[in-house]
C-alpha cells in the first residue's frame, strides 16, 4: 500500500465521523451540545477542500472533501428540523 492510498482511506475513516455525530443527533432529537457555526464553518471548509481537489485533479481531496460536506450538510439539516429542548429554536 502506498502513501497515496493510505491517506486516501485515512481521509475517509476521519471524515465518516461526522456521520456518528448525526446519528446521535437524530437518534436522541437532540442538537444542543452542536454549534451552528462550528457546523457552517466545516461546510465552507470542506467544501473548499473538494474544490481544490477538484482543481488539482485528486481523487482523495474530492472524494473525502465530498464525503465530510455531506455529512455537515446532513448535520446542519438535523439541526434547523429538530427543535431545541431547551431554548426552542437555538442557532448558535
Amino acid at each position: 500500500m502506498n502513501l497515496v492510498t493510505f491517506m486516501t482511506i485515512l481521509a475517509i475513516v476521519s471524515n465518516s465521523f461526522i456521520y456518528l455525530q448525526a446519528y446521535k443527533v437524530w437518534s436522541r432529537q437532540s442538537h444542543d451540545d452542536i454549534s451552528f457555526l462550528l457546523v457552517l464553518f466545516n461546510i465552507l471548509n470542506a467544501s473548499f477542500w473538494t474544490y481544490y481537489g477538484t482543481i488539482i485533479e485528486s481523487l482523495p481531496l474530492i472524494v473525502s472533501g465530498s464525503l465530510a460536506s455531506f455529512g455537515f450538510l446532513l448535520l446542519m439539516f438535523l439541526k434547523l428540523t429538530i427543535p431545541s429542548k431547551t431554548n426552542g429554536w437555538k442557532y448558535i
